[in-house]
């Protein structure tokens, strides 16, 4: 199911295994703005934050994002 979420909802998950190099953050940034669209960002409901939401995947689409 897909949903639109405010970004200020989402909360990065302190455990997070992959990191992006700043080159290739770079790349993904400028194909977003070109593009107009990005694989969707997985979140659940954050477990200790009501209202909040924890994100699985897609930490560096969400800092290309902001």
């Amino acid at each position: 199911m897909y949903r639109n979420l405010p970004l200020e909802s989402l909360v990065p998950n302190p455990r997070r295994a992959n990191r992006m190099s700043r080159p290739s953050a770079r790349k993904l940034e400028n194909s977003i703005r070109r593009l107009g669209h990005y694989e969707a960002i997985t979140v659940r409901p954050h477990p200790d934050l009501s209202g909040k939401f924890e994100l699985l995947d897609g930490h560096s689409r969400l800092a290309a994002l902001e």
